[in-house]
């Protein structure tokens, strides 16, 4: 699981034409998902082990029952953020 973006412009003003972000790791409670992501070149990128161009981490309100798994969300959330808006799931 992950998404993608067409024309993502990182931070240093650099046009990934096919972004590829991953989230990295996850924790949290009944209450609070903490997690960090990573954003590639593209998918050849991150499976050749490369360095992420892009990195943060993130954190959400989660309810347990009501949201689904932790992971899928984390992907939700992802999409709500301005840097990720049109992202679509691969």
């Amino acid at each position: 699981m992950a998404i993608e973006n067409v024309n993502l412009v990182t931070p240093q003003d650099i046009t990934l034409a096919e972004a590829y972000t991953k989230v990295e790791g996850y924790n949290g409670n009944k209450e609070t998902v903490c997690f960090s992501w990573a954003t590639y070149k593209d998918q050849a990128s991150r499976d050749a082990g490369k360095t992420p161009l892009m990195s943060g981490n993130s954190y959400f309100p989660y309810a347990v029952g009501t949201m689904g798994e932790i992971l899928p969300a984390c992907y939700t959330h992802l999409k709500t953020l301005t840097e990720f808006a049109g992202a679509t799931d691969v």
